[in-house]
């Protein structure tokens, strides 16, 4: 990670206005980002020119304004044999200004938004059948976190991409 990271901010550094990750949380590819402030898709488009790949960009006062959020909601009723997991999925690129619904649920989790290009998400996490005091997520049966952001292409269109509060989280802590 650490001679990728090298990499794309020595072809940032050429991009205006010049922008450098400063941090990165595990190997999630979320970044933190020093750039000028109000730059954010300018940004984007620059980490896809030097990367090749498609990111998702926000400022860090409204990172901590929606997570703040995310963590103040409930998640939906218990159901034995399931675990839910927060977090959240971002739009990638730009949208057709379509409306999101409030709140809806598929199978694999439930889904709240949060502005235009943000969606919290309640995963729905199953649970190994076992005897244990703990129960333990089912390695054999898990959901992915890009199923969620499927879920959501799938209603809205566009691409989406999803995080683990977790991930979320630590990459916070380090901004």
């Amino acid at each position: 990670m650490k001679t990728w990271v090298f990499d794309l901010n020595e072809r940032l550094s050429w991009c205006t206005p010049a922008s450098q990750i400063v941090d990165w949380f595990d190997k999630s590819g979320n970044f933190v980002i020093d750039a000028e402030h109000g730059v954010a898709l300018v940004v984007a488009e620059s980490l896809c020119k030097a990367s090749k790949k498609l990111f998702a960009v926000f400022l860090l006062a409204d990172l901590h304004t929606w997570t703040s959020r995310l963590k103040n909601s409930n998640p939906p009723p218990h159901k034995n044999g399931f675990r839910w997991t927060l977090g959240a999925s971002f739009r990638i690129g730009s949208h057709p200004g379509t409306p999101l619904a409030e709140e809806w649920e598929t199978r694999n989790g439930y889904y709240f938004r949060i502005t235009q290009d943000i969606i919290g998400v309640w995963k729905q996490d199953r649970l190994e059948d076992s005897p244990s005091l703990r129960p333990r997520l089912d390695r054999n049966n898990r959901i992915p976190w890009g199923v969620v952001g499927k879920d959501i292409e799938n209603k809205f269109g566009g691409q989406w991409t999803s995080r683990s509060n977790k991930t979320i989280s630590g990459l916070l802590l380090r901004a």
